[in-house]
């Protein structure tokens, strides 16, 4: 394992990085599940973007899988957008201050980002830039 995993969060999608951050590394891709929340819709049109108006954009079990994908991490970037409810670096780190403090205590950093325009390779490309700022701080 790496020591550096990034983490790029969406509510569509999260890419984990764990195998280094050269610009051929391929991400562990997860989802949130399909229907979340208090409604569930029959019809495609009965909801925003296929999963519906009240739904848990981040639902307990898209971030668990995250967290159980990051057990192994000896140091965590999470790269997000968004704000208020749609804010996924937030969402992450209350989910694993909650449920997982131990993975919570090796996030060491997080940085803003439009990831709906950022394919794998500049995702890779911020992880390192982020990782050259901050090597002495990170020892």
């Amino acid at each position: 394992m790496n020591s550096l995993a990034v983490v790029a969060i969406s509510q569509d999608e999260c890419r984990i990085f764990t195998d280094g951050l050269t610009p051929s590394a391929k991400p562990l891709r997860i989802h949130p599940p399909v229907h979340s929340g208090k409604k569930k819709y029959e019809n495609v049109r009965d909801g925003q973007t296929h999963r519906g108006h009240d739904v848990d954009k981040f639902a307990h079990e898209y971030l668990e899988e995250i967290a159980s994908a990051l057990a192994e991490a000896r140091k965590i970037l999470v790269i997000a957008h968004g704000t208020g409810k749609s804010n996924g670096f937030e969402a992450l780190s209350e989910h694993l201050k909650k449920h997982q403090p131990l993975i919570e205590k090796r996030v060491v950093g997080n940085i803003e980002a439009d990831l709906s325009h950022m394919s794998d390779p500049q995702l890779l490309a911020q992880g390192r830039d982020w990782l050259t700022a901050h090597s002495a701080f990170l020892g």
